[in-house]
């Protein structure tokens, strides 16, 4: 991890303050589609460059990105998966944490049980573990990304208010990471994905959001971790001030190769490329040649992207060939979201799930093995 001075910067910049939700807005289904289709295209834009460095994510991209999985068509990951988990989570349980916990525990049982690829350790040990024991005690000790992308859309949920939020973000991070860096971070993204419905923010801003949701949740024995993220939002608030590159920056907070899974890293990168963005398909552009987890960081970036009204084309999702994702499933998801009723969403076919699951699988394996291929220089 690089640091800019080496020193903890004790206070949060002078400009930051006060960037808080202050105004409740009725979330309209809209603004849930946006971040829905915001999510699956990032995800699956990225999804071809997944563990790639920097370096060679720009020699294989030859002009615009686009979709690459298979043809010209693009699939999602458990990015997206886990989103669209969690809107139906919410539905059922409208302001009951541990209602919305049930409900989103059972899901990622079930989800788990079709056999998905490439799913994390932590998220993989604690489902498992969540078939022998309650949801509350399966979270493994992990400072992944997993629970971030469950975030964006709790916060739009729950927009309005923040002690609600922050029991329902608690509830979906620590079925799978307890570790107090995954809270803070899914905490943060939520905050700033609610705030974003008010107007845009700049980076100044969210820089104060991820501050405020870490000291909201820390113990004593967070004190380290509080340390090392103050370290790493001093070096972007700087670098921001100073009009410095997205990569110059992502460099010193220990990004040089690529965007790691990482929660720290993970969060604070999409964050600030969101902040910067002329429109989504530019932020997810510019998150996916960083290189690293880049499903993972595109789906974010361009969930937080959404939340402000920068969005991909509604016809872009077109781009995306895979069941049962498409225009109108996540249509389904965000009237649901909207109308605040119970979910009336059936839960993808167990048999046609395990199919698609292995015809990713053999996909991706064969995709891995033409990412081995020239060119290997630009």
């Amino acid at each position: 991890m690089a640091t800019h001075t080496g020193k903890i910067c004790k206070a949060p910049h002078p400009k930051c303050v006060g960037a808080e939700l202050t105004k409740v807005v009725p979330v309209s289904s809209d603004i849930y589609m946006d971040a829905l289709i915001g999510t699956a295209m990032g995800d699956s834009l990225g999804l071809p460059f997944e563990t790639l460095s920097k370096r060679r994510v720009r020699v294989l991209v030859r002009g615009r990105l686009t979709q690459r999985f298979f043809g010209e068509f693009g699939m999602v990951s458990d990015d997206t998966e886990h989103a669209l988990l969690t809107a139906r989570a919410l539905m059922d349980s409208r302001s009951d944490a541990r209602l919305f916990e049930r409900h989103l525990s059972r899901r990622l049982k079930r989800w788990l049980l079709a056999l998905p690829p490439g799913v994390g350790k932590a998220t993989l040990l604690s489902t498992i573990t969540m078939c022998f024991r309650s949801p509350a005690k399966s979270g493994r000790p992990s400072a992944g990304n997993g629970p971030l992308m469950r975030a964006p859309i709790i916060g739009l949920y729950h927009a309005g208010d923040q002690v609600t939020r922050d029991a329902f973000v608690v509830a979906s991070t620590c079925m799978t990471h307890t570790d107090p860096r995954a809270v803070f971070m899914s905490a943060a993204v939520a905050d700033i994905c609610a705030a974003s419905i008010v107007g845009r923010l700049s980076w100044l801003q969210m820089s104060d959001l991820f501050r405020k949701a870490a000291y909201r949740h820390a113990s004593p024995e967070s004190q380290a971790h509080l340390a090392e993220l103050e370290n790493l939002l001093c070096a972007l608030d700087y670098e921001d001030a100073e009009g410095s590159s997205t990569e110059s920056a992502l460099n010193l907070i220990g990004c040089s190769s690529g965007i790691d899974g990482y929660a720290y890293r993970t969060a604070l990168a999409s964050a600030f490329v969101a902040s910067r963005a002329r429109s989504a398909r530019h932020a997810t552009e510019d998150v996916i040649f960083q290189g690293g987890d880049t499903d993972s960081t595109a789906a974010l970036t361009a969930a937080i992207c959404a939340s402000s009204g920068l969005s991909f084309p509604r016809s872009d999702i077109g781009t995306i060939r895979d069941w049962p994702v498409s225009h109108a499933y996540l249509e389904l998801h965000a009237r649901g979201l909207s109308g605040r009723q119970p979910c009336t969403i059936s839960e993808p076919n167990y048999v046609l799930q395990v199919l698609r699951n292995m015809a990713l699988f053999f996909i991706a394996i064969g995709h891995v093995g033409r990412r081995m291929l020239p060119p290997y220089w630009s």
